[in-house]
């Protein structure tokens, strides 16, 4: 983003994920979070500088090399996005504490206060190899052609860290990613050059089970969580709703602050709207605040490359919630607020909606209403009234 959309932008935002700009953001939004982009097994070249050479000839054995489909190990160095960074072994607590020492000093110095790390994931997503450090490459077919992040070589011995190949839940992995986390919260919160900026800690983290006590390690040592598939499920809705309205509201009973993102754009490369629609804008609304505890905050955008997301409709204010929200109809949710009402049907045919008949209420996006609501398919209301709406 240009300086000038970075100044018309920032008062709106309160989180900005992975800033290439944080002079302009803090400049044009004092004390909103601004956090630098990270994922686990990256060294950052552009921090560090060291290129593959450089790790060769320094330390070869933490470097995270791939297998081929057949779990074979090579000498060609894993991937995980397309980026000219080397991946380091994180099972080796040194390479965590080089990551720290490295990444931390430069958000310190570029005005960052919160470190947000991408791919908190409980399957084994690195590929291999990586044609941007020169390696051999047969398609480039990251992740289709079954290559993964596998091991290390101690001089010509190699030693295995993961075995299901890519995309599965390996075992040993979900515990390095899991130990990851948790010795980053412990630095972040600890090392004498670090701990006295108090850094936040923001990660990307697909949904799952409360009750998995991976899960809970995982809450448990950050300070945010975003969820990108969320409500609008990538354009595809249909999500599961009472499970992420639960997964949400967990987070935010053990101080986590929940990131709720709804794109509607299927991550499969088809093009993509230029703009969300007011349907859209709606529907992603009213779904966020059945889960709203306080402590939750949305992005709605028509693609993961859209540069703005603020809408005049994030203004709107509900109030406090009455209660919890209720299930009416068939996969179609409600909930009360002091100051209006959300309804979101997630259904597969047009529902009906009761709405309190003492009271009168607008749409925000000025639709008219009528009572029953016709409440279409992958639709939502929010709507406002004046009084009490919990009477």
């Amino acid at each position: 983003m240009t300086t000038s959309q970075i100044q018309s932008e920032a008062p709106y935002e309160d989180l900005v994920w992975g800033a290439f700009s944080p002079s302009s953001w803090n400049a044009y939004h004092p004390g909103m979070i601004v956090s630098r982009y990270l994922m686990p097994f990256d060294d950052d070249y552009s921090i560090s500088g060291h290129d593959l050479a450089w790790w060769e000839q320094n330390h070869p054995d933490w470097i995270l090399y791939a297998c081929d489909q057949n779990g074979n190990p090579t000498h060609d160095v894993a991937r995980d996005d397309g980026f000219p960074n080397v991946l380091l072994d994180i099972h080796n607590p040194q390479v965590i504490q080089y990551q720290m020492q490295t990444v931390g000093p430069y958000m310190i110095a570029n005005g960052y206060n919160a470190l947000a790390a991408d791919n908190i994931t409980f399957a084994n997503y690195t590929g291999g190899p990586n044609s941007l450090l020169g390696q051999s490459v047969p398609g480039e077919n990251y992740g289709s052609d079954g290559w993964y992040g596998c091991g290390i070589w101690e001089g010509s011995t190699f030693v295995r860290r993961y075995t299901l190949g890519y995309d599965k839940p390996d075992p040993a992995f979900i515990s390095d990613i899991v130990n990851w986390v948790e010795t980053v919260r412990s630095m972040l919160n600890s090392d004498p050059s670090l701990a006295p900026y108090r850094l936040h800690f923001i990660v990307n983290h697909p949904m799952g089970l409360t009750s998995d006590p991976n899960e809970q390690a995982i809450f448990s040592h950050v300070d945010a969580m975003s969820y990108e598939a969320s409500f609008s499920n990538w354009n595809r809705f249909h999500a599961n709703f009472p499970n992420i309205i639960q997964y949400m509201q967990y987070g935010q009973a053990n101080h986590v602050a929940m990131i709720d993102i709804n794109y509607f754009c299927q991550n499969n490369g088809t093009p993509c709207e230029t703009s969300v629609t007011p349907s859209q804008l709606e529907f992603a609304m009213a779904a966020h605040q059945l889960a709203n505890e306080g402590a939750s905050g949305l992005y709605i955008s028509p693609s993961t490359g859209d540069i703005y997301s603020y809408h005049p409709e994030y203004q709107t204010h509900l109030g406090t919630p009455c209660s919890e929200y209720t299930t009416v109809g068939t996969d179609m949710y409600a909930r009360r607020f002091s100051n209006g009402l959300v309804v979101v049907n997630n259904g597969t045919a047009a529902q009906a909606y009761a709405l309190p008949s003492n009271h009168t209420y607008s749409d925000i996006e000025g639709r008219s209403l009528t009572n029953p609501l016709t409440v279409n398919v992958d639709d939502g209301y929010v709507l406002t009234t004046t009084g009490n709406g919990c009477v």
